[in-house]
């Protein structure tokens, strides 16, 4: 483990689900969507993302490359769904209505939220939320990002809480 500062003498260290054990420049490159309970991300460090070919979520396309990307998805796969697919109809599971407000939608009027895969259940979502929803949505995960995640903690921005704050900016009413 390196032992190299950041500017103004702090050292930024955190946990590798790599390689399970503290170590610097660590990047968040997975979700772990975890059905009924709260979902989990996966950190990889500098050493582990090269090793394996792990590339960090914000520099991750969030949709196939044949579909046009638009800026704004580039935080939508971050906001988390922890708990919420017992309580969702078929309609909000795969894009049809508003994961929050049952409003429906298509992928053309909402903002896709990305694929989500439950391993433990066995389900994959497609969830796509209406325009009112995920500025909300994306002001909260701002918030609750800031609070819980240990890069922010030592530092002013990760990628993650960048991404959830341009989509909250950029979403709000």
């Amino acid at each position: 483990m390196s032992t190299t500062a950041e500017p103004g003498g702090l050292r930024i260290v955190g946990w590798c689900s790599w390689h399970e054990d503290a170590a610097d420049d660590v990047r968040v490159v997975e979700i772990a969507e975890q059905g009924s309970g709260r979902g989990a991300l996966h950190y990889a460090c500098g050493d582990c993302r090269q090793e394996h070919g792990l590339v960090p979520l914000a520099e991750q396309d969030p949709r196939p490359a044949e579909a046009p990307v638009d800026p704004v998805l580039g935080g939508a796969h971050l906001i988390p769904m922890p708990g919420m697919h017992p309580c969702m109809s078929d309609d909000q599971r795969y894009g049809r209505a508003c994961p929050w407000c049952n409003t429906p939608v298509t992928r053309e009027t909402g903002v896709d939220l990305g694929e989500r895969r439950l391993e433990r259940e066995r389900l994959v979502l497609h969830p796509v939320a209406c325009q009112g929803c995920i500025g909300e949505q994306a002001r909260r995960a701002v918030t609750h990002h800031a609070r819980t995640c240990l890069a922010c903690y030592h530092q002013e921005d990760c990628e993650g809480r960048r991404l959830l704050r341009r989509l909250a900016l950029e979403t709000r009413s």
